[in-house]
């Protein structure tokens, strides 16, 4: 293998636990959707690149060492995507282990929780050279032209003769075009990767279609709120629906799989984004399994009957997050937060008439229900957990394909549970990087709920409470995609 000059390595969620959870959902082996497009643009600016899957290395051959890997592609820049919070042990071990036996490998982090806990992560560990804060499309650039000149590098924190630097956050990307986020043969591996994904964690390959989000929902990271005050983003930018549709076929053409999820929501201000994207699925007569999350209700009819015929409606899947099937409990929470965060502000009419619409065109549902919120009581809890019973039984006793899934939640660093979390009736723990790192290996990383408990508790409810209550649901989460299996 010739010399690289930019290698990203997605890092597991733990080594710990990990031989005992190889080719498991809890080893986290899906890599973020803008690690490909990072690759795709260093290699277009003349520069090597590959993206390294470390779980899915490990998992296809246990005898797998890093250590020779690197070896051999000697990198001049190694990066680790540190995206979600739960791979912050197993991002920053493999950080140690790079510089510890690759000293002159420029040490590289970056992404959503990268940058929330930067000054954090840079003043503890001397073995990270640096770390790209929000957007990375230029500073990667930048970077690899002249690792000489940091101080010139957009959004970049290094550090230099001892010191921590820190550019700031200059660079926010306003097209998102330029990139192909589906050349899948940059990671090593990416027949078995598409395919593990699919088959054995039941995750399709996510397409790129924007960057931000309008919406406030209180435990999501990358809320508006969120976004404007980590990563500087003002406002939600999408990629064009032809380039949407490239990525697409480029992602069909290389033959593994037919099966996608969409990387952005459906409510109604992107209904007419979508349907242009669906009439160019059809035009171009691509054969495809799709799945899609609606951010909001309501969806129109016509959208749905639009999705229903453009993709293979047997497998095709529609998400929907309720949060709670409480109606009670959703106008509480819209009463206290509602002016902010208006995901709970729907009525049980728009939630069936949702669901009928999906059945009456013959596409799966799934929907994510939750206990955990803000000042959520034990008959709160009751109602919407009977609510949820009533609507599997449904599902079962009209042989519809609808399944619901409840996990328990972690508070997500930065969110707006995390910044108020007193304020809205919940105390959070593990909320400096250090806590995420040390919470992150004693995980067993088991199939949830069974993983870990969640990191937060309410005015009602202790995190033992709270894990208890998901342990207990799961089983029902279980036993409602008996239709959804069975029924065609």
């Amino acid at each position: 293998m010739k010399k690289l000059d930019l290698l990203f390595i997605h890092p597991p969620r733990n080594y710990e636990h990990l031989k005992a959870n190889l080719n498991k959902r809890s080893s986290f082996m899906i890599v973020p959707m803008g690690l490909v497009g990072l690759a795709d643009l260093a290699e277009r600016e003349g520069f090597s690149a590959r993206i390294l899957n470390y779980p899915l290395e490990r998992g296809l051959d246990k005898r797998f060492s890093l250590r020779a890997y690197l070896g051999r592609c000697n990198p001049a820049i190694v990066g680790v995507d540190l995206h979600w919070a739960v791979h912050s042990a197993g991002a920053i071990d493999t950080l140690r282990f790079v510089k510890k036996h690759f000293p002159g490998a420029f040490t590289l982090l970056g992404g959503y929780s990268a940058t929330w806990y930067a000054r954090e992560i840079m003043e503890a560990h001397d073995f990270v050279d640096g770390i790209v804060q929000g957007d990375a499309e230029v500073p990667i650039v930048q970077l690899l032209k002249d690792r000489r000149a940091l101080d010139k590098v957009a959004n970049l924190i290094y550090r230099e003769g001892g010191k921590v630097k820190d550019n700031g956050i200059s660079y926010v990307a306003q097209e998102i075009d330029s990139p192909n986020f589906a050349r899948v043969k940059l990671i090593e591996h990416w027949r078995e990767y598409i395919e593990t994904s699919y088959h054995a964690l039941r995750n399709p390959f996510c397409i790129e279609m924007a960057r931000g989000c309008p919406f406030n929902c209180i435990f999501c990271g990358g809320a508006e709120y969120c976004m404007r005050r980590i990563v500087k983003r003002d406002e939600v930018i999408f990629r064009s629906p032809a380039r949407v549709v490239d990525d697409i076929k480029e992602f069909i053409a290389a033959g593994t799989s037919k099966a996608i999820f969409f990387g952005h929501g459906v409510y109604p201000a992107t209904e007419a984004y979508f349907t242009q994207i669906n009439k160019l699925i059809r035009d171009e007569g691509i054969d495809l399994q799709a799945e899609l999350e609606a951010w909001r209700l309501p969806v129109s009819r016509a959208f749905i009957e639009d999705f229903a015929r453009t993709y293979d409606r047997t497998r095709s899947i529609v998400w929907f997050s309720p949060r709670s099937f409480s109606a009670t409990y959703r106008k509480k929470f819209t009463t206290m937060f509602g002016a902010f965060d208006d995901s709970l502000s729907f009525s049980d009419k728009q939630l069936y008439d949702f669901i009928l619409d999906c059945q009456a065109n013959g596409m799966i549902n799934v929907l994510f229900w939750d206990m955990g919120y803000p000042h959520e009581t034990a008959a709160d809890a009751f109602r919407n957990y009977v609510k949820a019973v009533k609507v599997i039984l449904y599902g079962q006793a009209k042989k519809k394909r609808v399944g619901v899934i409840t996990e328990p939640m972690l508070v997500s660093p930065g969110c707006i549970a995390d910044l108020f979390d007193t304020k809205m009736g919940l105390r959070v723990r593990d909320k400096s990087f250090k806590e995420q790192v040390a919470l992150g290996r004693r995980t067993a990383m088991r199939v949830s709920p069974w993983d870990v408990v969640s990191n937060y508790r309410t005015t009602h409810f202790s995190e033992r409470v709270l894990y208890l209550i998901n342990k207990v649901t799961w089983f029902t989460y279980g036993y409602s995609f008996v239709p959804v299996m069975l029924f065609h």
